[in-house]
Order: C-alpha cells, then sequence, then structure tokens
C-alpha cells in the first residue's frame, strides 16, 4: 500500500500595489517585501534590511536622522514618523489589529506590518 502525504500550501500574500515599490513614493502604499529593499516614501528612505519568519527589521531615514523598527507580524504594529529637514521622532509600536490599515496622522508617515507568510512581508504605508 503506498501512502501519499499533502502539505498544506504556504499562504501567499496579496497587497494592493504587489512589488511596485515606486507606488511608495506619495507615502501610502501596500506592498509585499520578499527581502531587504529601499523605498523612496516621501523624500525619506524606508530600509527593509531583513524579512524573518515572523517580523522584520526596517529603518527610516531623512537626512541625518534614523530611526530602527522591529515588528512583529503577529502584533500589527504602527509605527508613526514625524520627519522634516531639521527634525525627526517616532512614535508607536503598540499592537493592533493586522487586519487594519492604519490611520492617516497629518504630518506623519505610519508604517504597519500586517503579515509575514513564507519570507515575505506585508508592509503598509499611510501619509
Amino acid at each position: 500500500m503506498t501512502t501519499t502525504t499533502v502539505s498544506p500550501a504556504s499562504p501567499t500574500l496579496t497587497a494592493a500595489d504587489g512589488v511596485n515599490y515606486a507606488a511608495c513614493a506619495d507615502g501610502t502604499c501596500e506592498v509585499t517585501v520578499p527581502g531587504p529593499v529601499d523605498i523612496a516614501v516621501q523624500g525619506h528612505t524606508l530600509s527593509v534590511t531583513e524579512v524573518t519568519a515572523d517580523g522584520i527589521t526596517f529603518t527610516v531615514a531623512q537626512g541625518g536622522y534614523r530611526f530602527t523598527a522591529t515588528p512583529k507580524a503577529s502584533c500589527g504594529n504602527v509605527y508613526l514618523f514625524y520627519l522634516s529637514a531639521t527634525s525627526g521622532s517616532m512614535t508607536g509600536g503598540t499592537c493592533g489589529d493586522p487586519a487594519t490599515p492604519p490611520t492617516a496622522v497629518p504630518g506623519a508617515l505610519a508604517v504597519q506590518l500586517a503579515a509575514v507568510s513564507g519570507g515575505v512581508a506585508l508592509l503598509r504605508m499611510v501619509a
């Protein structure tokens, strides 16, 4: 008798903008990130440096300011970055609902890790 074992397929992440990182230029996008990438967002650079099984590490930079975060997919963290030519700050990291996109906050860039599956992250940004 032959026994066949079928493994369930890994869930596939689908983002509104796919891997079109140019869609993030205006500050609002939903993209999949399979590994390290630099994304231009409103004159800033968001650099994803690592995608792990349960999260990512990214840095947002503008001029001399650099802010690094390591959100976990299970938490739905939303980070707010307030960046200008002369100052910068970061707030957030509080857990939320990963299924709910972040809300726009005047003067800020909101970044959320919505999911990670099969080494690919689903990242949302709202300005």
